[in-house]
């Protein structure tokens, strides 16, 4: 019993002697700091705006909650006194040890990561459950945006030694809510088709499967809301507006109907319009407006008229043209008044063209493609020309140019050119197939920007069912200060063509070229060049070749020295490199060996080959195609040499066929192709927009074509029993074709086509329908 009531007295005391702070002050003698583990007393002091010998009273223990508080270190605070010694005693959050996150692939970690750094939720930092709140409810709201309504995070949250944590955050995304329905209501000019063509959003079908247009996002229906907006606005309807718009969740988080309300108002017209200011009685200007009166208001038509006065202003000097149309409306009589406020501003002049992110290539290399000069006037056509230009080289994407004031002259403007390096050259071994080659392996390097210099360097060799190639090559095309550009070639080649349906003879060949480019205008250039080819046909058993290839042989027999010059014409508008989106090539090509030895043939080839690409909009693109080619012999050959017939079929020509499996037959030897001295090969594809990535195109073709021999050879001598060639007339009734899809990837190791073509018009053609070819790096 005494010992009871002595602890219960010595509680007691302790309990009176160590009390909080109330409103009464004391002056404090001591500050003592309790709880704390990582952080030392003297951080903790730091805090604390009182000092030993100052009076202590309720105002600084509020001041003092507050800022230990907002030390962001502690959970629970308690200021205690003790006689007059003031004691602080704190509990520390815990620190983040271990963090991990899992489950995200919609939204990547190198989005993520900065999100979570920006509040302080990284390994080393102190752990605040308000702050992991709000970024978990942040990322719900961005999945929600994406629209993926069934998205959950779960963030689990383990204690470990010395007051830390490990955080997991699990992500499950969920499936993007799809779009069920879409209504318009209050529609009367338009049908609702019409109307829900101005939307990106659409519900499911079979083309969503590869554009995803049928998964819902707030921010798109936000954009087809407005694209809604501007097609009435187009068509005169300028009291149009959005009554309201409703997304209802379906119960299962998977789908969305969308409800949108319209009010379309009445149509307006131009009454007419006029030039304020010194422009007013331009001529040129006038032109361009081109608006009638009585014709319905279009704003797309206005912003096209604007931008067509300011590239009007800016291909002549004036860099920051303003154009204002300001439309007076008069509701009564329905009609729209245009006022022009024509503000060029002051013309400016190019002082200096600045390239930004060309690590590697060489300032010069630029220069040499820019058409916008330092010292001349501003020209907005002359920029767009040298961006297009850059965007040809194949080492350099997404050209920018960006007219920047010089300060304190109002009169000068610098160009700032930023551009994004590709890493267009490399140093591989390869290895891959291909359904014209077979299996093929190499090793090359290619550096299409060699040393940045501009200048293209390649050597290497490649092998495969079909041959053995050795090259080496090397470009300047800056031979010549007015863009002359010179290369030459080396190489050797062996071919055994029985492999891949073609005859069973080999080719030994090897040789020396050299060849110049001129440039002739903007867009056009003119080459030529001369080169040694030596050629030698081994293995011609006549009993297995086809007879023209005999009879060639008889009279001309192998081996070959051949001469040859070359010239052509190129015009190239293309708008970039790799998979173009506007513009055209054409080419134009003519080989002609000249029988200067008694071992050299006489032939020459001529071939065109042309490619379109035309903008639809919204991603969609026309791409034309046409490849002819023909050939023939002179001098004493009465043909074309039968190892430089044009071969046809394969993914490289026309999918859907055998690959050199078109045009005349050898009848001995299982109707392999013996080519012909004619091709003729034409297409069309309709490429579709592409939301994944712009190293991937996806096109439907439809593609006609054939190989024909104008020189017939009725049998073989060497072979009395076998049968004749067979051959085919030049006609369209012998065109084959093929429809199909055509999958294209521009992927590090250089362009994987796949493709797979239904043939029609077959006519004893070998088919085959899936075509690809593809090639390795290690």
């Amino acid at each position: 019993m005494f010992y009871r009531r002595f602890w219960f007295i010595t509680a007691l005391f302790m309990l009176l002697l160590v009390r909080p702070v109330f409103a009464s002050g004391f002056i404090v003698q001591h500050i003592r700091v309790q709880g704390n583990q990582r952080v030392s007393p003297a951080a903790v002091l730091s805090y604390v705006p009182v000092h030993i010998g100052q009076t202590f009273d309720s105002q600084q223990s509020s001041a003092i909650l507050n800022s230990l508080y907002k030390s962001g270190y502690f959970s629970n605070i308690k200021l205690l006194r003790s006689g007059n010694t003031l004691i602080v005693r704190v509990h520390e959050l815990p620190i983040i040890s271990k963090m991990s996150l899992s489950g995200n692939k919609a939204i990547s970690k190198k989005h993520l990561m900065p999100a979570l750094k920006a509040l302080n939720l990284e390994v080393g930092d102190v752990y605040h459950y308000e702050k992991l709140n709000e970024f978990k409810m942040g990322l719900e709201d961005a999945y929600r945006n994406m629209g993926r309504y069934n998205v959950s995070i779960d963030t689990q949250i383990k204690k470990m030694p010395y007051n830390t944590i490990a955080l997991n955050i699990v992500i499950k995304e969920g499936h993007i809510a799809k779009v069920r329905h879409i209504e318009i209501l209050g529609n009367h000019a338009f049908s609702e088709h019409t109307l829900k063509d101005q939307f990106r959003l659409t519900t499911p079908g079979l083309f969503t499967l590869l554009s995803h247009r049928d998964r819902y996002s707030p921010m798109q229906l936000s954009k087809d809301v407005s694209n809604l907006t501007n097609f009435y606005y187009n068509h005169g309807y300028l009291d149009f507006k959005i009554v309201s718009k409703k997304v209802t969740v379906l119960p299962n988080h998977k789908g969305v109907k969308i409800l949108v309300r319209i009010h379309e108002g009445a149509v307006y017209r131009i009454s007419g319009y006029r030039v304020s200011g010194k422009y007013a009685n331009n001529s040129k200007i006038h032109d361009m407006i081109g608006i009638k009166t009585g014709e319905v208001f279009s704003r797309k038509k206005l912003v096209r008229i604007n931008a067509d006065i300011a590239n009007y202003f800016a291909n002549t000097g004036y860099a920051f043209p303003k154009i204002n149309a300001k439309p007076t409306l008069n509701r009564a009589k329905l009609t729209v008044f245009l006022t022009f406020e024509v503000k060029p501003g002051k013309r400016v002049y190019i002082r200096q063209i600045h390239f930004l992110g060309n690590q590697r290539t060489e300032d010069k290399v630029l220069r040499t493609q820019m058409r916008q000069l330092e010292g001349s006037v501003y020209s907005l056509r002359n920029i767009k020309e040298s961006k297009r230009r850059l965007a040809n080289l194949p080492y350099l994407k997404d050209i920018k140019a960006i007219p920047v004031p010089v300060e304190g002259k109002l009169d000068l403007v610098d160009l700032n050119i930023h551009a994004k390096e590709v890493n267009a050259g490399r140093a591989s071994i390869q290895g891959g197939y291909s359904d014209v080659d077979g299996l093929l392996y190499g090793a090359s390097i290619n550096e299409p920007n060699f040393l940045g210099s501009g200048r293209a360097v390649a050597i290497g060799f490649q092998r495969s069912e079909y041959s053995s190639q050795y090259n080496f090559s090397y470009t300047n095309p800056f031979y010549t200060t007015y863009g002359m550009s010179r290369g030459f070639s080396i190489y050797y080649t062996h071919t055994t063509p029985g492999k891949v349906n073609l005859e069973s003879y080999t080719t030994d060949s090897y040789g020396a070229s050299m060849r110049y480019s001129v440039p002739i205008s903007e867009f056009n250039y003119f080459s030529f060049g001369y080169g040694y080819s030596h050629i030698a046909i081994g293995n011609a058993n006549p009993n297995i070749i086809s007879p023209g290839a005999y009879q060639f042989l008889l009279l001309h027999p192998s081996p070959y020295n051949n001469f040859m010059a070359n010239v052509g014409l190129v015009h190239s508008h293309l708008d970039r490199a790799i998979f173009p989106r506007e513009g055209s090539l054409q080419q134009l090509n003519v080989a002609l060996a000249v029988p200067i030895l008694h071992s050299s043939l006489g032939f020459y080839k001529a071939t065109f080959d042309a490619k379109w690409y035309w903008s639809l909009g919204h991603g969609f693109i026309v791409h034309p195609h046409v490849l002819l080619g023909y050939g023939d012999g002179y001098g004493g050959v009465n043909s074309l040499p039968f190892f430089s017939n044009f071969f046809g079929g394969g993914i490289e020509t026309l999918l859907g066929y055998e690959p050199n499996t078109l045009g005349p037959q050898n009848p001995n030897e299982t109707d392999a192709a013996t080519g012909g001295n004619v091709e003729t090969f034409a297409g069309l594809n309709l490429i579709f927009p592409n939301g994944i990535t712009e190293k991937l195109r996806t096109s439907l073709y439809v593609a006609f074509g054939n190989i024909f021999q104008t020189h017939r050879t009725a049998g073989n001598p060497g072979n009395p029993g076998a049968g004749p060639t067979i051959y085919q007339s030049v006609s369209l009734k012998n065109i084959h074709g093929s429809a199909g899809l055509m999958v294209s990837w521009f992927s590090p190791i250089g362009i994987i086509s796949v493709g797979y073509g239904i043939p029609f018009n077959v006519k004893g053609a070998r088919v085959q329908q899936f075509g690809f070819t593809f090639g390795g790096s290690i």
